[in-house]
């Protein structure tokens, strides 16, 4: 069984890059703008850690869960850029 869950794990990552690389080339196509630069999971957590030690710990709780996660660790990648935008505007 744990073959079976690894195989699908894969394939759920796998799923995850075609359809970032479809977003990605829609954009190219579609807007005339620099595409934007993509939040990858290093840099949502060195934005949420700082805003953590600048106080807003429970605010930041709060926005991982509505991300339908429990921690920031399973926050969908596709949703990166909404909630490192939603951390930033914490003031």
């Amino acid at each position: 069984m744990s073959e079976l869950d690894a195989l699908l794990k894969e394939f759920e990552a796998a799923a995850d890059h075609i359809q970032q690389l479809v977003t990605d080339i829609r954009n190219l196509f579609t807007t005339k703008e620099e595409p934007k630069k993509e939040i990858s999971f290093a840099d949502l957590r060195a934005l949420c850690a700082g805003k953590s030690r600048d106080g807003f710990t429970a605010k930041v709780k709060e926005l991982i869960v509505s991300m339908g996660a429990n921690r920031l660790s399973e926050v969908e990648p596709n949703r990166y850029e909404e909630l490192y935008e939603k951390v930033e505007d914490l003031k």
